[in-house]
């Protein structure tokens, strides 16, 4: 599953906090007069429990459609288009807070009201729906899982593991906390934690795609590329069309420097019919970017700056981070600050949105302290550069194999900048914290003389200078 802010990756696996809840379990509480419309919808909770979304919303409409006052159903439906198809999620919202809910059992109503405080920009409000709702219930499942996956999307990480380890004590074949326990302790680095509740969770719902799809981006993020190869592939024998698979096939694909694999995952995405035209353009562009990135044929880089993949790709990720970085080693300052001011508008556009998380936010606010790394480290402001590679670390987390990865060869530009200032020491202190994550990762890097920009060796400052 995947945000509108699209990372790559953005965040495989997880589940967003929504105007309802992640994930709905089989129940009988669900008010509606048609018993084929509450087929429909126990279906589509199933399929959403699985992050089938594609399934789950066909299911769904045909709820609806079976029960045109299936309220709750036209809530969860609205919930499941709003990243997709925001002009009929608002129509079905509306159609939600115009409906007489006085017939609805206690947790609909609770949810309709919660949605419409967050539909108006009140979050506040929808807190405190959700937490009077809590006080006389509270160990509604559903109710709980809402209040982890916000403190979740709030970096509030205590409070959301705290909540969902008391989820698995009180129904302990919750899957989804399972999931989400794996991604709260992957986010901190407690990888080993992260393993194991990722092990369970494929364990409990081994029929499933995404159990192995989650273990695949940790094992991806760690470096152990043909376990997480070998456990995406489970996912996609078990639902060809999972679509966060492929991204992150690709992004294995890609650390390898593998451009028959990822020409390959991209012929595979085609099949399967996962992909649009115009993502299948987009994604065949980064794999060529990313081939003339890794041989740093930087002329050949900036000659591709017009191509859509980067003009009309996210500025903050991909494609466009590859035309910065050669833009800059060829202080060609006007594409530079062609791609900057991109990533700034959509900083201030969709990064200072009511609908964006505070990860999404944070993860945006890294790229742009990146870019700027990657720029004064260019022209030899180092001191500078290394401000901007911490602050980019401070918003990049572990959350799934994308910005791990970005978080890490951050780190990485780091190593190289500190070596450029001759500061060994802190350079190799900073690369035993890549190598104890993704090993991998590190051997690359030193195989290509411990640089990303290539600065020049006379940048070091001076070393052990003779006195006489």
């Amino acid at each position: 599953m995947k945000a509108k802010f699209w990372i790559p990756l953005a965040l495989a696996g997880l589940a967003a906090a929504g105007v309802g809840y992640t994930v709905l379990a089989r129940s009988p509480e669900w008010t509606t007069s048609s018993p084929e419309a509450l087929a429909e919808f126990k279906a589509g909770n199933d399929a959403r429990m699985k992050y089938y979304w594609g399934d789950a919303i066909v299911h769904l409409k045909k709820a609806v459609a079976l029960d045109p006052n299936f309220v709750f159903a036209k809530l969860i439906l609205a919930d499941t288009l709003r990243m997709e198809d925001g002009k009929a999620a608002d129509e079905l919202f509306a159609q939600v807070f115009a409906a007489d809910t006085s017939g609805l059992t206690a947790r609909e109503r609770m949810f309709v009201e919660r949605a419409r405080a967050l539909h108006d920009g009140d979050s506040a409000k929808a807190d405190e729906i959700l937490a009077r709702y809590l006080d006389d219930h509270p160990d509604d499942p559903y109710a709980l899982n809402t209040k982890a996956s916000v403190a979740w999307s709030r970096g509030d990480l205590a409070t959301a593991e705290r909540i969902f380890r008391h989820i698995i004590d009180i129904r302990p074949n919750w899957v989804g906390a399972y999931n989400m326990l794996g991604y709260v302790t992957m986010r901190q680095g407690r990888f080993v934690e992260a393993e194991e509740y990722l092990t369970s969770y494929r364990f409990i719902a081994p029929d499933q795609a995404n159990p192995h799809d989650s273990l695949g981006e940790l094992f991806t993020l760690l470096g152990r590329y043909d376990e997480a190869e070998a456990s995406i592939n489970r996912a996609l024998e078990i639902k060809p069309d999972f679509f966060n698979s492929y991204d992150t096939l690709f992004l294995i694909a890609s650390l390898r420097d593998d451009k028959a694999g990822m020409a390959d995952v991209i012929r595979r995405a085609e099949d399967a019919k996962v992909w649009s035209p115009e993502r299948l353009a987009m994604f065949r562009c980064s794999a060529h970017l990313a081939e003339l990135g890794e041989a740093r044929d930087w002329q050949d880089v900036v000659a591709e700056a017009d191509t859509p993949c980067v003009t009309e790709g996210n500025p903050l990720i991909g494609p466009a981070q590859i035309v910065h970085r050669a833009a800059c080693v060829l202080h060609d300052w006007p594409l530079a600050d062609r791609i900057e001011a991109r990533a700034r508008e959509a900083l201030d556009t969709k990064g200072g949105s009511e609908k964006s998380s505070m990860l999404e936010r944070d993860v945006m606010t890294a790229a742009m302290a990146h870019m700027a790394a990657v720029r004064a480290a260019v022209e030899g402001r180092l001191a500078e550069a290394a401000k901007s590679c911490r602050e980019a670390d401070e918003g990049f987390t572990y959350t799934g194999a994308v910005l791990g990865i970005s978080k890490l060869y951050n780190r990485l530009l780091l190593v190289e900048i500190l070596r450029a200032e001759g500061d060994d020491a802190e350079a190799h202190r900073v690369l035993a914290q890549v190598r104890a994550v993704n090993p991998a990762l590190v051997a690359k890097f030193e195989e290509r003389g411990m640089s990303i920009l290539g600065l020049e060796q006379q940048h070091r400052a001076p070393q052990n200078p003779v006195n006489g």
